[in-house]
């Protein structure tokens, strides 16, 4: 009998491994931190669902620095990791002068893109949004797929602090409407 060996990465044995213990995110408990990364002074947690991934760490500990150092009231991030790659990395912060975007590219080191949203898409990006505010994390166990993190975040006193984080990892097994049209709104900015 032949067998074949195939190479798998750690990120991919180690992503699979936490998906795989994880609870379902379905369910309305709160999940244990799986590590902490300090970000100007506050402990961010990564759980167990997501955020294992040292690319969408790294963005969001620069995310959550630049509300803190910036005149943004709230921030909006889509932030993806996977087994081989990422999708990339959407950050939105809000002000009074509107909506900033910064995009970083796939497994990127640098913003790779800055705009301001127009008077219309600040409106359409706003009504999403509020139409997700009530969304729950989707957890289907699946290898080498790209798990989204949502996280919403508002400026306080002692730093920001994050309103909403919502999880939705699933290979395109189960219909998520209103899931996915948040995760395309940002891919589309």
């Amino acid at each position: 009998m032949l067998k074949i060996l195939l190479p798998i990465s750690i990120a991919t044995t180690a992503s699979v491994m936490l998906l795989a213990s994880s609870p379902s995110c379905n369910e309305d408990k709160k999940t244990k931190p799986q590590s902490n990364i300090e970000a100007k002074g506050k402990t961010m947690e990564s759980t167990q669902q997501g955020s294992h991934d040292p690319v969408a760490l790294v963005w969001q500990k620069k995310f959550v620095e630049k509300i803190d150092s910036s005149d943004a009231i709230e921030g909006y991030g889509l932030f993806s990791s996977g087994g081989w790659s990422d999708a990339g990395q959407v950050m939105v912060f809000k002000s009074a002068s509107g909506y900033l975007v910064e995009k970083v590219g796939v497994g990127g080191k640098e913003v790779k893109k800055q705009f301001t949203l127009s008077d219309k898409q600040s409106a359409e990006f706003a009504k999403t949004i509020d139409d997700s505010k009530d969304l729950k994390s989707i957890n289907v166990n699946a290898m080498d797929n790209i798990v989204y993190e949502f996280v919403h975040w508002k400026k306080a006193s002692g730093g920001a602090k994050i309103v909403k984080r919502l999880f939705v990892n699933n290979p395109d097994t189960q219909p998520m409407p209103q899931h996915e049209k948040l995760i395309q709104l940002f891919k589309g900015l």
